[in-house]
């Protein structure tokens, strides 16, 4: 479907907005102005209509905008990415249903999308954030530009947080969007709490993949190693019978292992200032398959 074809049907992600509205009593007085971020064909922009004078929302998607646009021409609605925002109201208001979360496991941080509801955001402004992930990691997450007031649940699996925009001087947030500052802060509370909280490996697991491993290889070469493996038998070591094995089948394995080459080897001729391109290779050894799941939870 080309992009200007798009039709539009309304997709919630976790919850109504009247899951939400009812967490931000007193959090998050009505009136006033509001921005939508990533507002995709959910009718979330025209649910917070209700509640305040000017709702705006804002896509990347030039279709959505556009079909969303036929459909509530009395709202307003901007088609930009993160950094191409821009708007001469400060809101009062941010909301943000499901887009950090579809931007982590896009971009695996979401600097630019902190970054632009800070921007956007007036002084004391509020910034809602309904997610699938917990208030223990959405606090340090956006700690950088926002302070949490409130945290609650909404449905069966939603988080909703309420932020204040944080009061800093032009040059500290400049400094911390300099050379991807904010994004490497973000990308390290995401390793702590996922390697704390959802880990991957533990020390019994572990032991038992590095066992299977070696299996693995004495079938294959008759000497039981931690050496090479062909993609296939590679991801039958490590996730068959495993409960990731039911949402990450190897079709997706094999996706995410060519992205994480190429950006290992892109990596790698940065640090050699332009050498050689490192050739794909179609096995791995043990250490290499560790580093790759680490780097992918």
């Amino acid at each position: 479907m080309e992009e200007h074809e798009v039709v539009v049907n309304s997709f919630e992600w976790l919850c109504a907005y009247d899951a939400v509205r009812s967490a931000l009593a007193g959090a998050v007085p009505p009136g006033g102005s509001a921005l939508v971020v990533g507002c995709g064909t959910s009718t979330l922009s025209e649910e917070v209509a209700r509640d305040f004078d000017r709702v705006v929302s804002m896509d990347r998607s030039s279709a959505i905008i556009a079909a969303m646009r036929e459909r509530r021409p009395d709202l307003e609605w901007v088609c930009a990415t993160f950094d191409e925002f821009r708007h001469d109201l400060c809101f009062d208001c941010a909301f943000d249903k499901s887009t950090a979360d579809a931007t982590l496991a896009e971009r695996g941080d979401v600097s630019d999308l902190a970054a632009c509801a800070y921007r956007s955001l007036g002084r004391d402004g509020r910034y809602v954030v309904v997610s699938l992930y917990p208030a223990a990691l959405l606090e340090p997450l956006f700690a950088d530009l926002f302070a949490m007031v409130l945290t609650c649940s909404a449905g069966a699996h939603a988080t909703v947080a309420v932020f204040r925009k944080k009061e800093k001087n032009n040059e500290t947030v400049r400094h911390l969007l300099r050379e991807g500052d904010l994004a490497e802060r973000q990308r390290c509370v995401l390793e702590a709490w996922f390697g704390r909280e959802r880990p991957l490996f533990t020390a019994r697991r572990l032991a038992d993949l590095e066992g299977s491993w070696k299996n693995a290889t004495a079938k294959a070469t008759g000497k039981a190693t931690l050496g090479p493996l062909d993609a296939a038998t590679a991801y039958r070591v490590v996730f068959d019978g495993s409960p990731e094995s039911k949402l990450y089948d190897f079709d997706a394995f094999l996706d995410d292992r060519d992205l994480w080459l190429e950006k290992t080897q892109q990596q790698q001729q940065q640090k050699k200032k332009g050498g050689t391109k490192t050739p794909t290779t179609h096995q791995w050894d043990f250490a290499e398959t560790l580093h790759f799941l680490q780097d992918m939870q």
